[in-house]
């Protein structure tokens, strides 16, 4: 009763916005609990989730701002500017520490626009 909803057992809650399509998505991720895993907890599919274990890159998101500390990421993802910068995480091995603002920007997004991109240059030789 009267209890913030941002603190829980697990200790404080940190305020997550995903901007996917132009709309924000928001939700509460616990103090050590990963975006992806927040995420399902609330209901959302906003960021592609493939591996989970920070090899496959489909969870990949731009940071636009905030504090967060990121476990093990794959170089072929990930570069080591990247990660020194913060500009970008794989959601699934990214822990806010502070409120938090990201873009999906992974393999599966990449893979979309290049296919786009292939009708779009069919549709125009026809």
């Amino acid at each position: 009763m009267g209890e913030d909803s941002r603190t829980l057992n697990k200790g404080p809650m940190h305020f997550v916005t995903v901007i996917k399509d132009g709309l924000s998505h928001e939700f509460d991720c616990a103090e050590g609990e990963d975006v992806l895993r927040a995420m399902k907890r609330a209901n959302l599919t906003v960021v592609p989730v493939g591996c989970r274990g920070g090899g496959c890159g489909v969870c990949k998101v731009e940071i636009l701002g905030g504090d967060f500390s990121a476990g093990r990421m794959s170089r072929a993802h990930i570069t080591f500017d990247d990660e020194q910068s913060g500009r970008a995480a794989l959601a699934c091995r990214m822990y806010p520490r502070g409120e938090v603002t990201v873009v999906p920007v992974g393999r599966l997004f990449k893979n979309l626009k290049a296919k786009m991109e292939e009708v779009q240059k069919v549709a125009k030789q026809d």
